[in-house]
């Protein structure tokens, strides 16, 4: 069993490769220690990364006492954090890895340009010239019965003494790029006490009607209030910033109150439970995606058939050119339809009810003598929608594919499943593929779930779950809306 050996007397390991690893690592180089950092991914920052896309919004510049309050569930805590490195500290070492700051119009603060690479850049830089060893592909497994630290990697496992570690390790709620909570394991083996991870931010679910839903999910509402009865049944409210979806509300001011909102739902009995049956993964632009996009000013109509397309597919544009002008795009939810608008187009052509391939090809813009002669290119995952695209070459359209992402069976999973499933009044399914994928999950141990009611927002999606032998099928309107209402009237027959 191979062992990692540092330089120096004073030996410090870093466990994780995220934000909070690196900031660690850094600092304890700064005070003359020798200093290896552990990441069981490939590369660190990944979500450092993607928050990047974002924007990368790195603090905030509003009130100091009221910036510090928003951490209501360990204020205390988390104020002697700001105290010591607030706001100004997080922009002047920016500053120092040589990234400006600006302020945007809601008080947060972002890097130039936006970006999260050219500072992940210059902070590693940073660290490397300090003396930071880097271990990618770690993942951390426990300690022998030595006391070394012992990791799980592609050529076996490996050892490390250290005179300390620091465990940056992340929640579970992101395996892709990393955080998929498996470190709770050793820990609990070695009889560490773990608070139970739950949600740091979520959404609230309003069963809007249809006709609410079309006219306004993706609208904000500005300097609204926020009131509810805590989980102590005290009276709270807070204002701010929210935008109304399809399915409830989502923004500043909800996030505000994840925590103290989750924790009053768990008081009424209510116990929500989002366990992911497909993970998407980004695809590397290839020859044929690269000329596709070269190409787009040659298409008549852009297809999306998913956020997912939209984030990835025009994140890959964007990449190598800006968008032509001329080129129309469309899409088959209202999900997406909010994703193209937020990316800056006016005009998005999409069903009204249906969201699916059948209700777009009713769609005027899709009739044969809108089509034919017409060329379109339909950004998607690996697949999908192959009766939009047959369905528009029998209408006499020339039809691309461009592949910008991949679906899959996601990592981890199912022991969540298992352990819910006695426990579960009801399961929603949102795609046939998701439908594979839990089967896939779980094999032979699906059966712990085929008494558990399941909802189902369109009949392809029925009658995949029929035959995978599920006892009691709610077929219900489409979208989320149609989901809680079906589940509704189920429940209260």
């Amino acid at each position: 069993m191979p062992t990692v050996s540092s330089p120096s007397a004073s030996r410090v390991a870093v466990i994780g490769g995220g934000p909070a690893g690196l900031m660690a690592a850094e600092r304890l180089a700064a005070a003359g220690l020798a200093v290896d950092l552990f990441e069981r991914m490939p590369t660190v920052g990944r979500k450092l990364l993607m928050a990047g896309r974002g924007g990368l919004n790195l603090t905030h510049a509003e009130d100091f006492d009221l910036f510090a309050a928003r951490y209501s569930t360990s204020g205390d805590t988390v104020r002697g954090w700001l105290d010591a490195f607030g706001p100004e500290a997080v922009r002047g070492w920016a500053q120092g890895l040589g990234i400006d700051t600006f302020v945007g119009s809601s008080g947060k603060v972002f890097p130039v340009g936006m970006k999260a690479a050219p500072l992940l850049r210059a902070w590693l830089a940073r660290l490397a010239a300090t003396g930071v060893r880097i271990h990618p592909r770690h993942r951390w497994t426990g300690w022998d019965e030595a006391g070394a630290l012992c990791f799980s990697t592609p050529t076996g496992t490996r050892t490390h003494l250290a005179d300390a570690a620091v465990l940056a390790l992340g929640g579970g709620s992101w395996a892709r790029l990393g955080s998929d909570g498996a470190w709770q394991a050793p820990l609990s083996a070695a009889g560490v006490a773990i608070t139970p991870l739950v949600p740091s931010n979520c959404g609230f679910e309003c069963a809007w009607s249809p006709v609410f839903s079309a006219r306004f999910a993706g609208v904000p509402l500005k300097s609204v209030a926020l009131s509810f009865r805590d989980a102590r049944d005290q009276p709270r409210q807070q204002r701010g910033e929210c935008m109304i979806t399809r399915h409830g509300l989502e923004g500043p001011l909800i996030y505000a109150l994840s925590a103290p909102l989750r924790e009053a739902i768990a008081a009424r009995g209510g116990q929500p439970e989002c366990i992911p049956v497909m993970a998407i993964d980004p695809l590397p632009v290839s020859a044929d995606l690269a000329a596709l996009i070269d190409a787009l000013n040659q298409f008549d109509l852009a297809f999306f058939v998913s956020p997912n397309a939209v984030s990835h597919g025009l994140a890959a544009v964007r990449a190598r050119r800006d968008w032509p002008p001329a080129l129309r795009v469309a899409t088959v939810g209202k999900g997406s339809e909010r994703a193209l608008h937020a990316h800056g187009f006016d005009v998005v052509i999409a069903p009204s009810a249906g969201f699916d391939s059948e209700s777009v090809l009713a769609l005027p813009a899709f009739a044969r003598e809108a089509v034919a002669g017409r060329r379109i290119i339909i950004f998607r995952g690996n697949g999908g929608r192959d009766l939009l695209g047959d369905t528009l070459v029998q209408r006499g359209a020339s039809v691309s594919y461009a592949g910008c992402y991949a679906r899959r069976v996601p990592d981890g999973g199912v022991e969540r499943l298992l352990a819910v499933a006695d426990q579960a009044d009801a399961l929603v399914l949102t795609s046939s593929e998701g439908v594979g994928n839990l089967l896939a999950m779980l094999g032979p141990r699906i059966d712990a779930w085929l008494a558990v009611p399941v909802a189902v927002s369109h009949p392809r999606i029925g009658a995949r779950v029929r035959a995978a032998g599920f006892q009691t099928v709610i077929e219900t309107a489409p979208g989320d809306a149609g989901v809680v209402e079906g589940l509704e009237h189920f429940f209260s027959r």
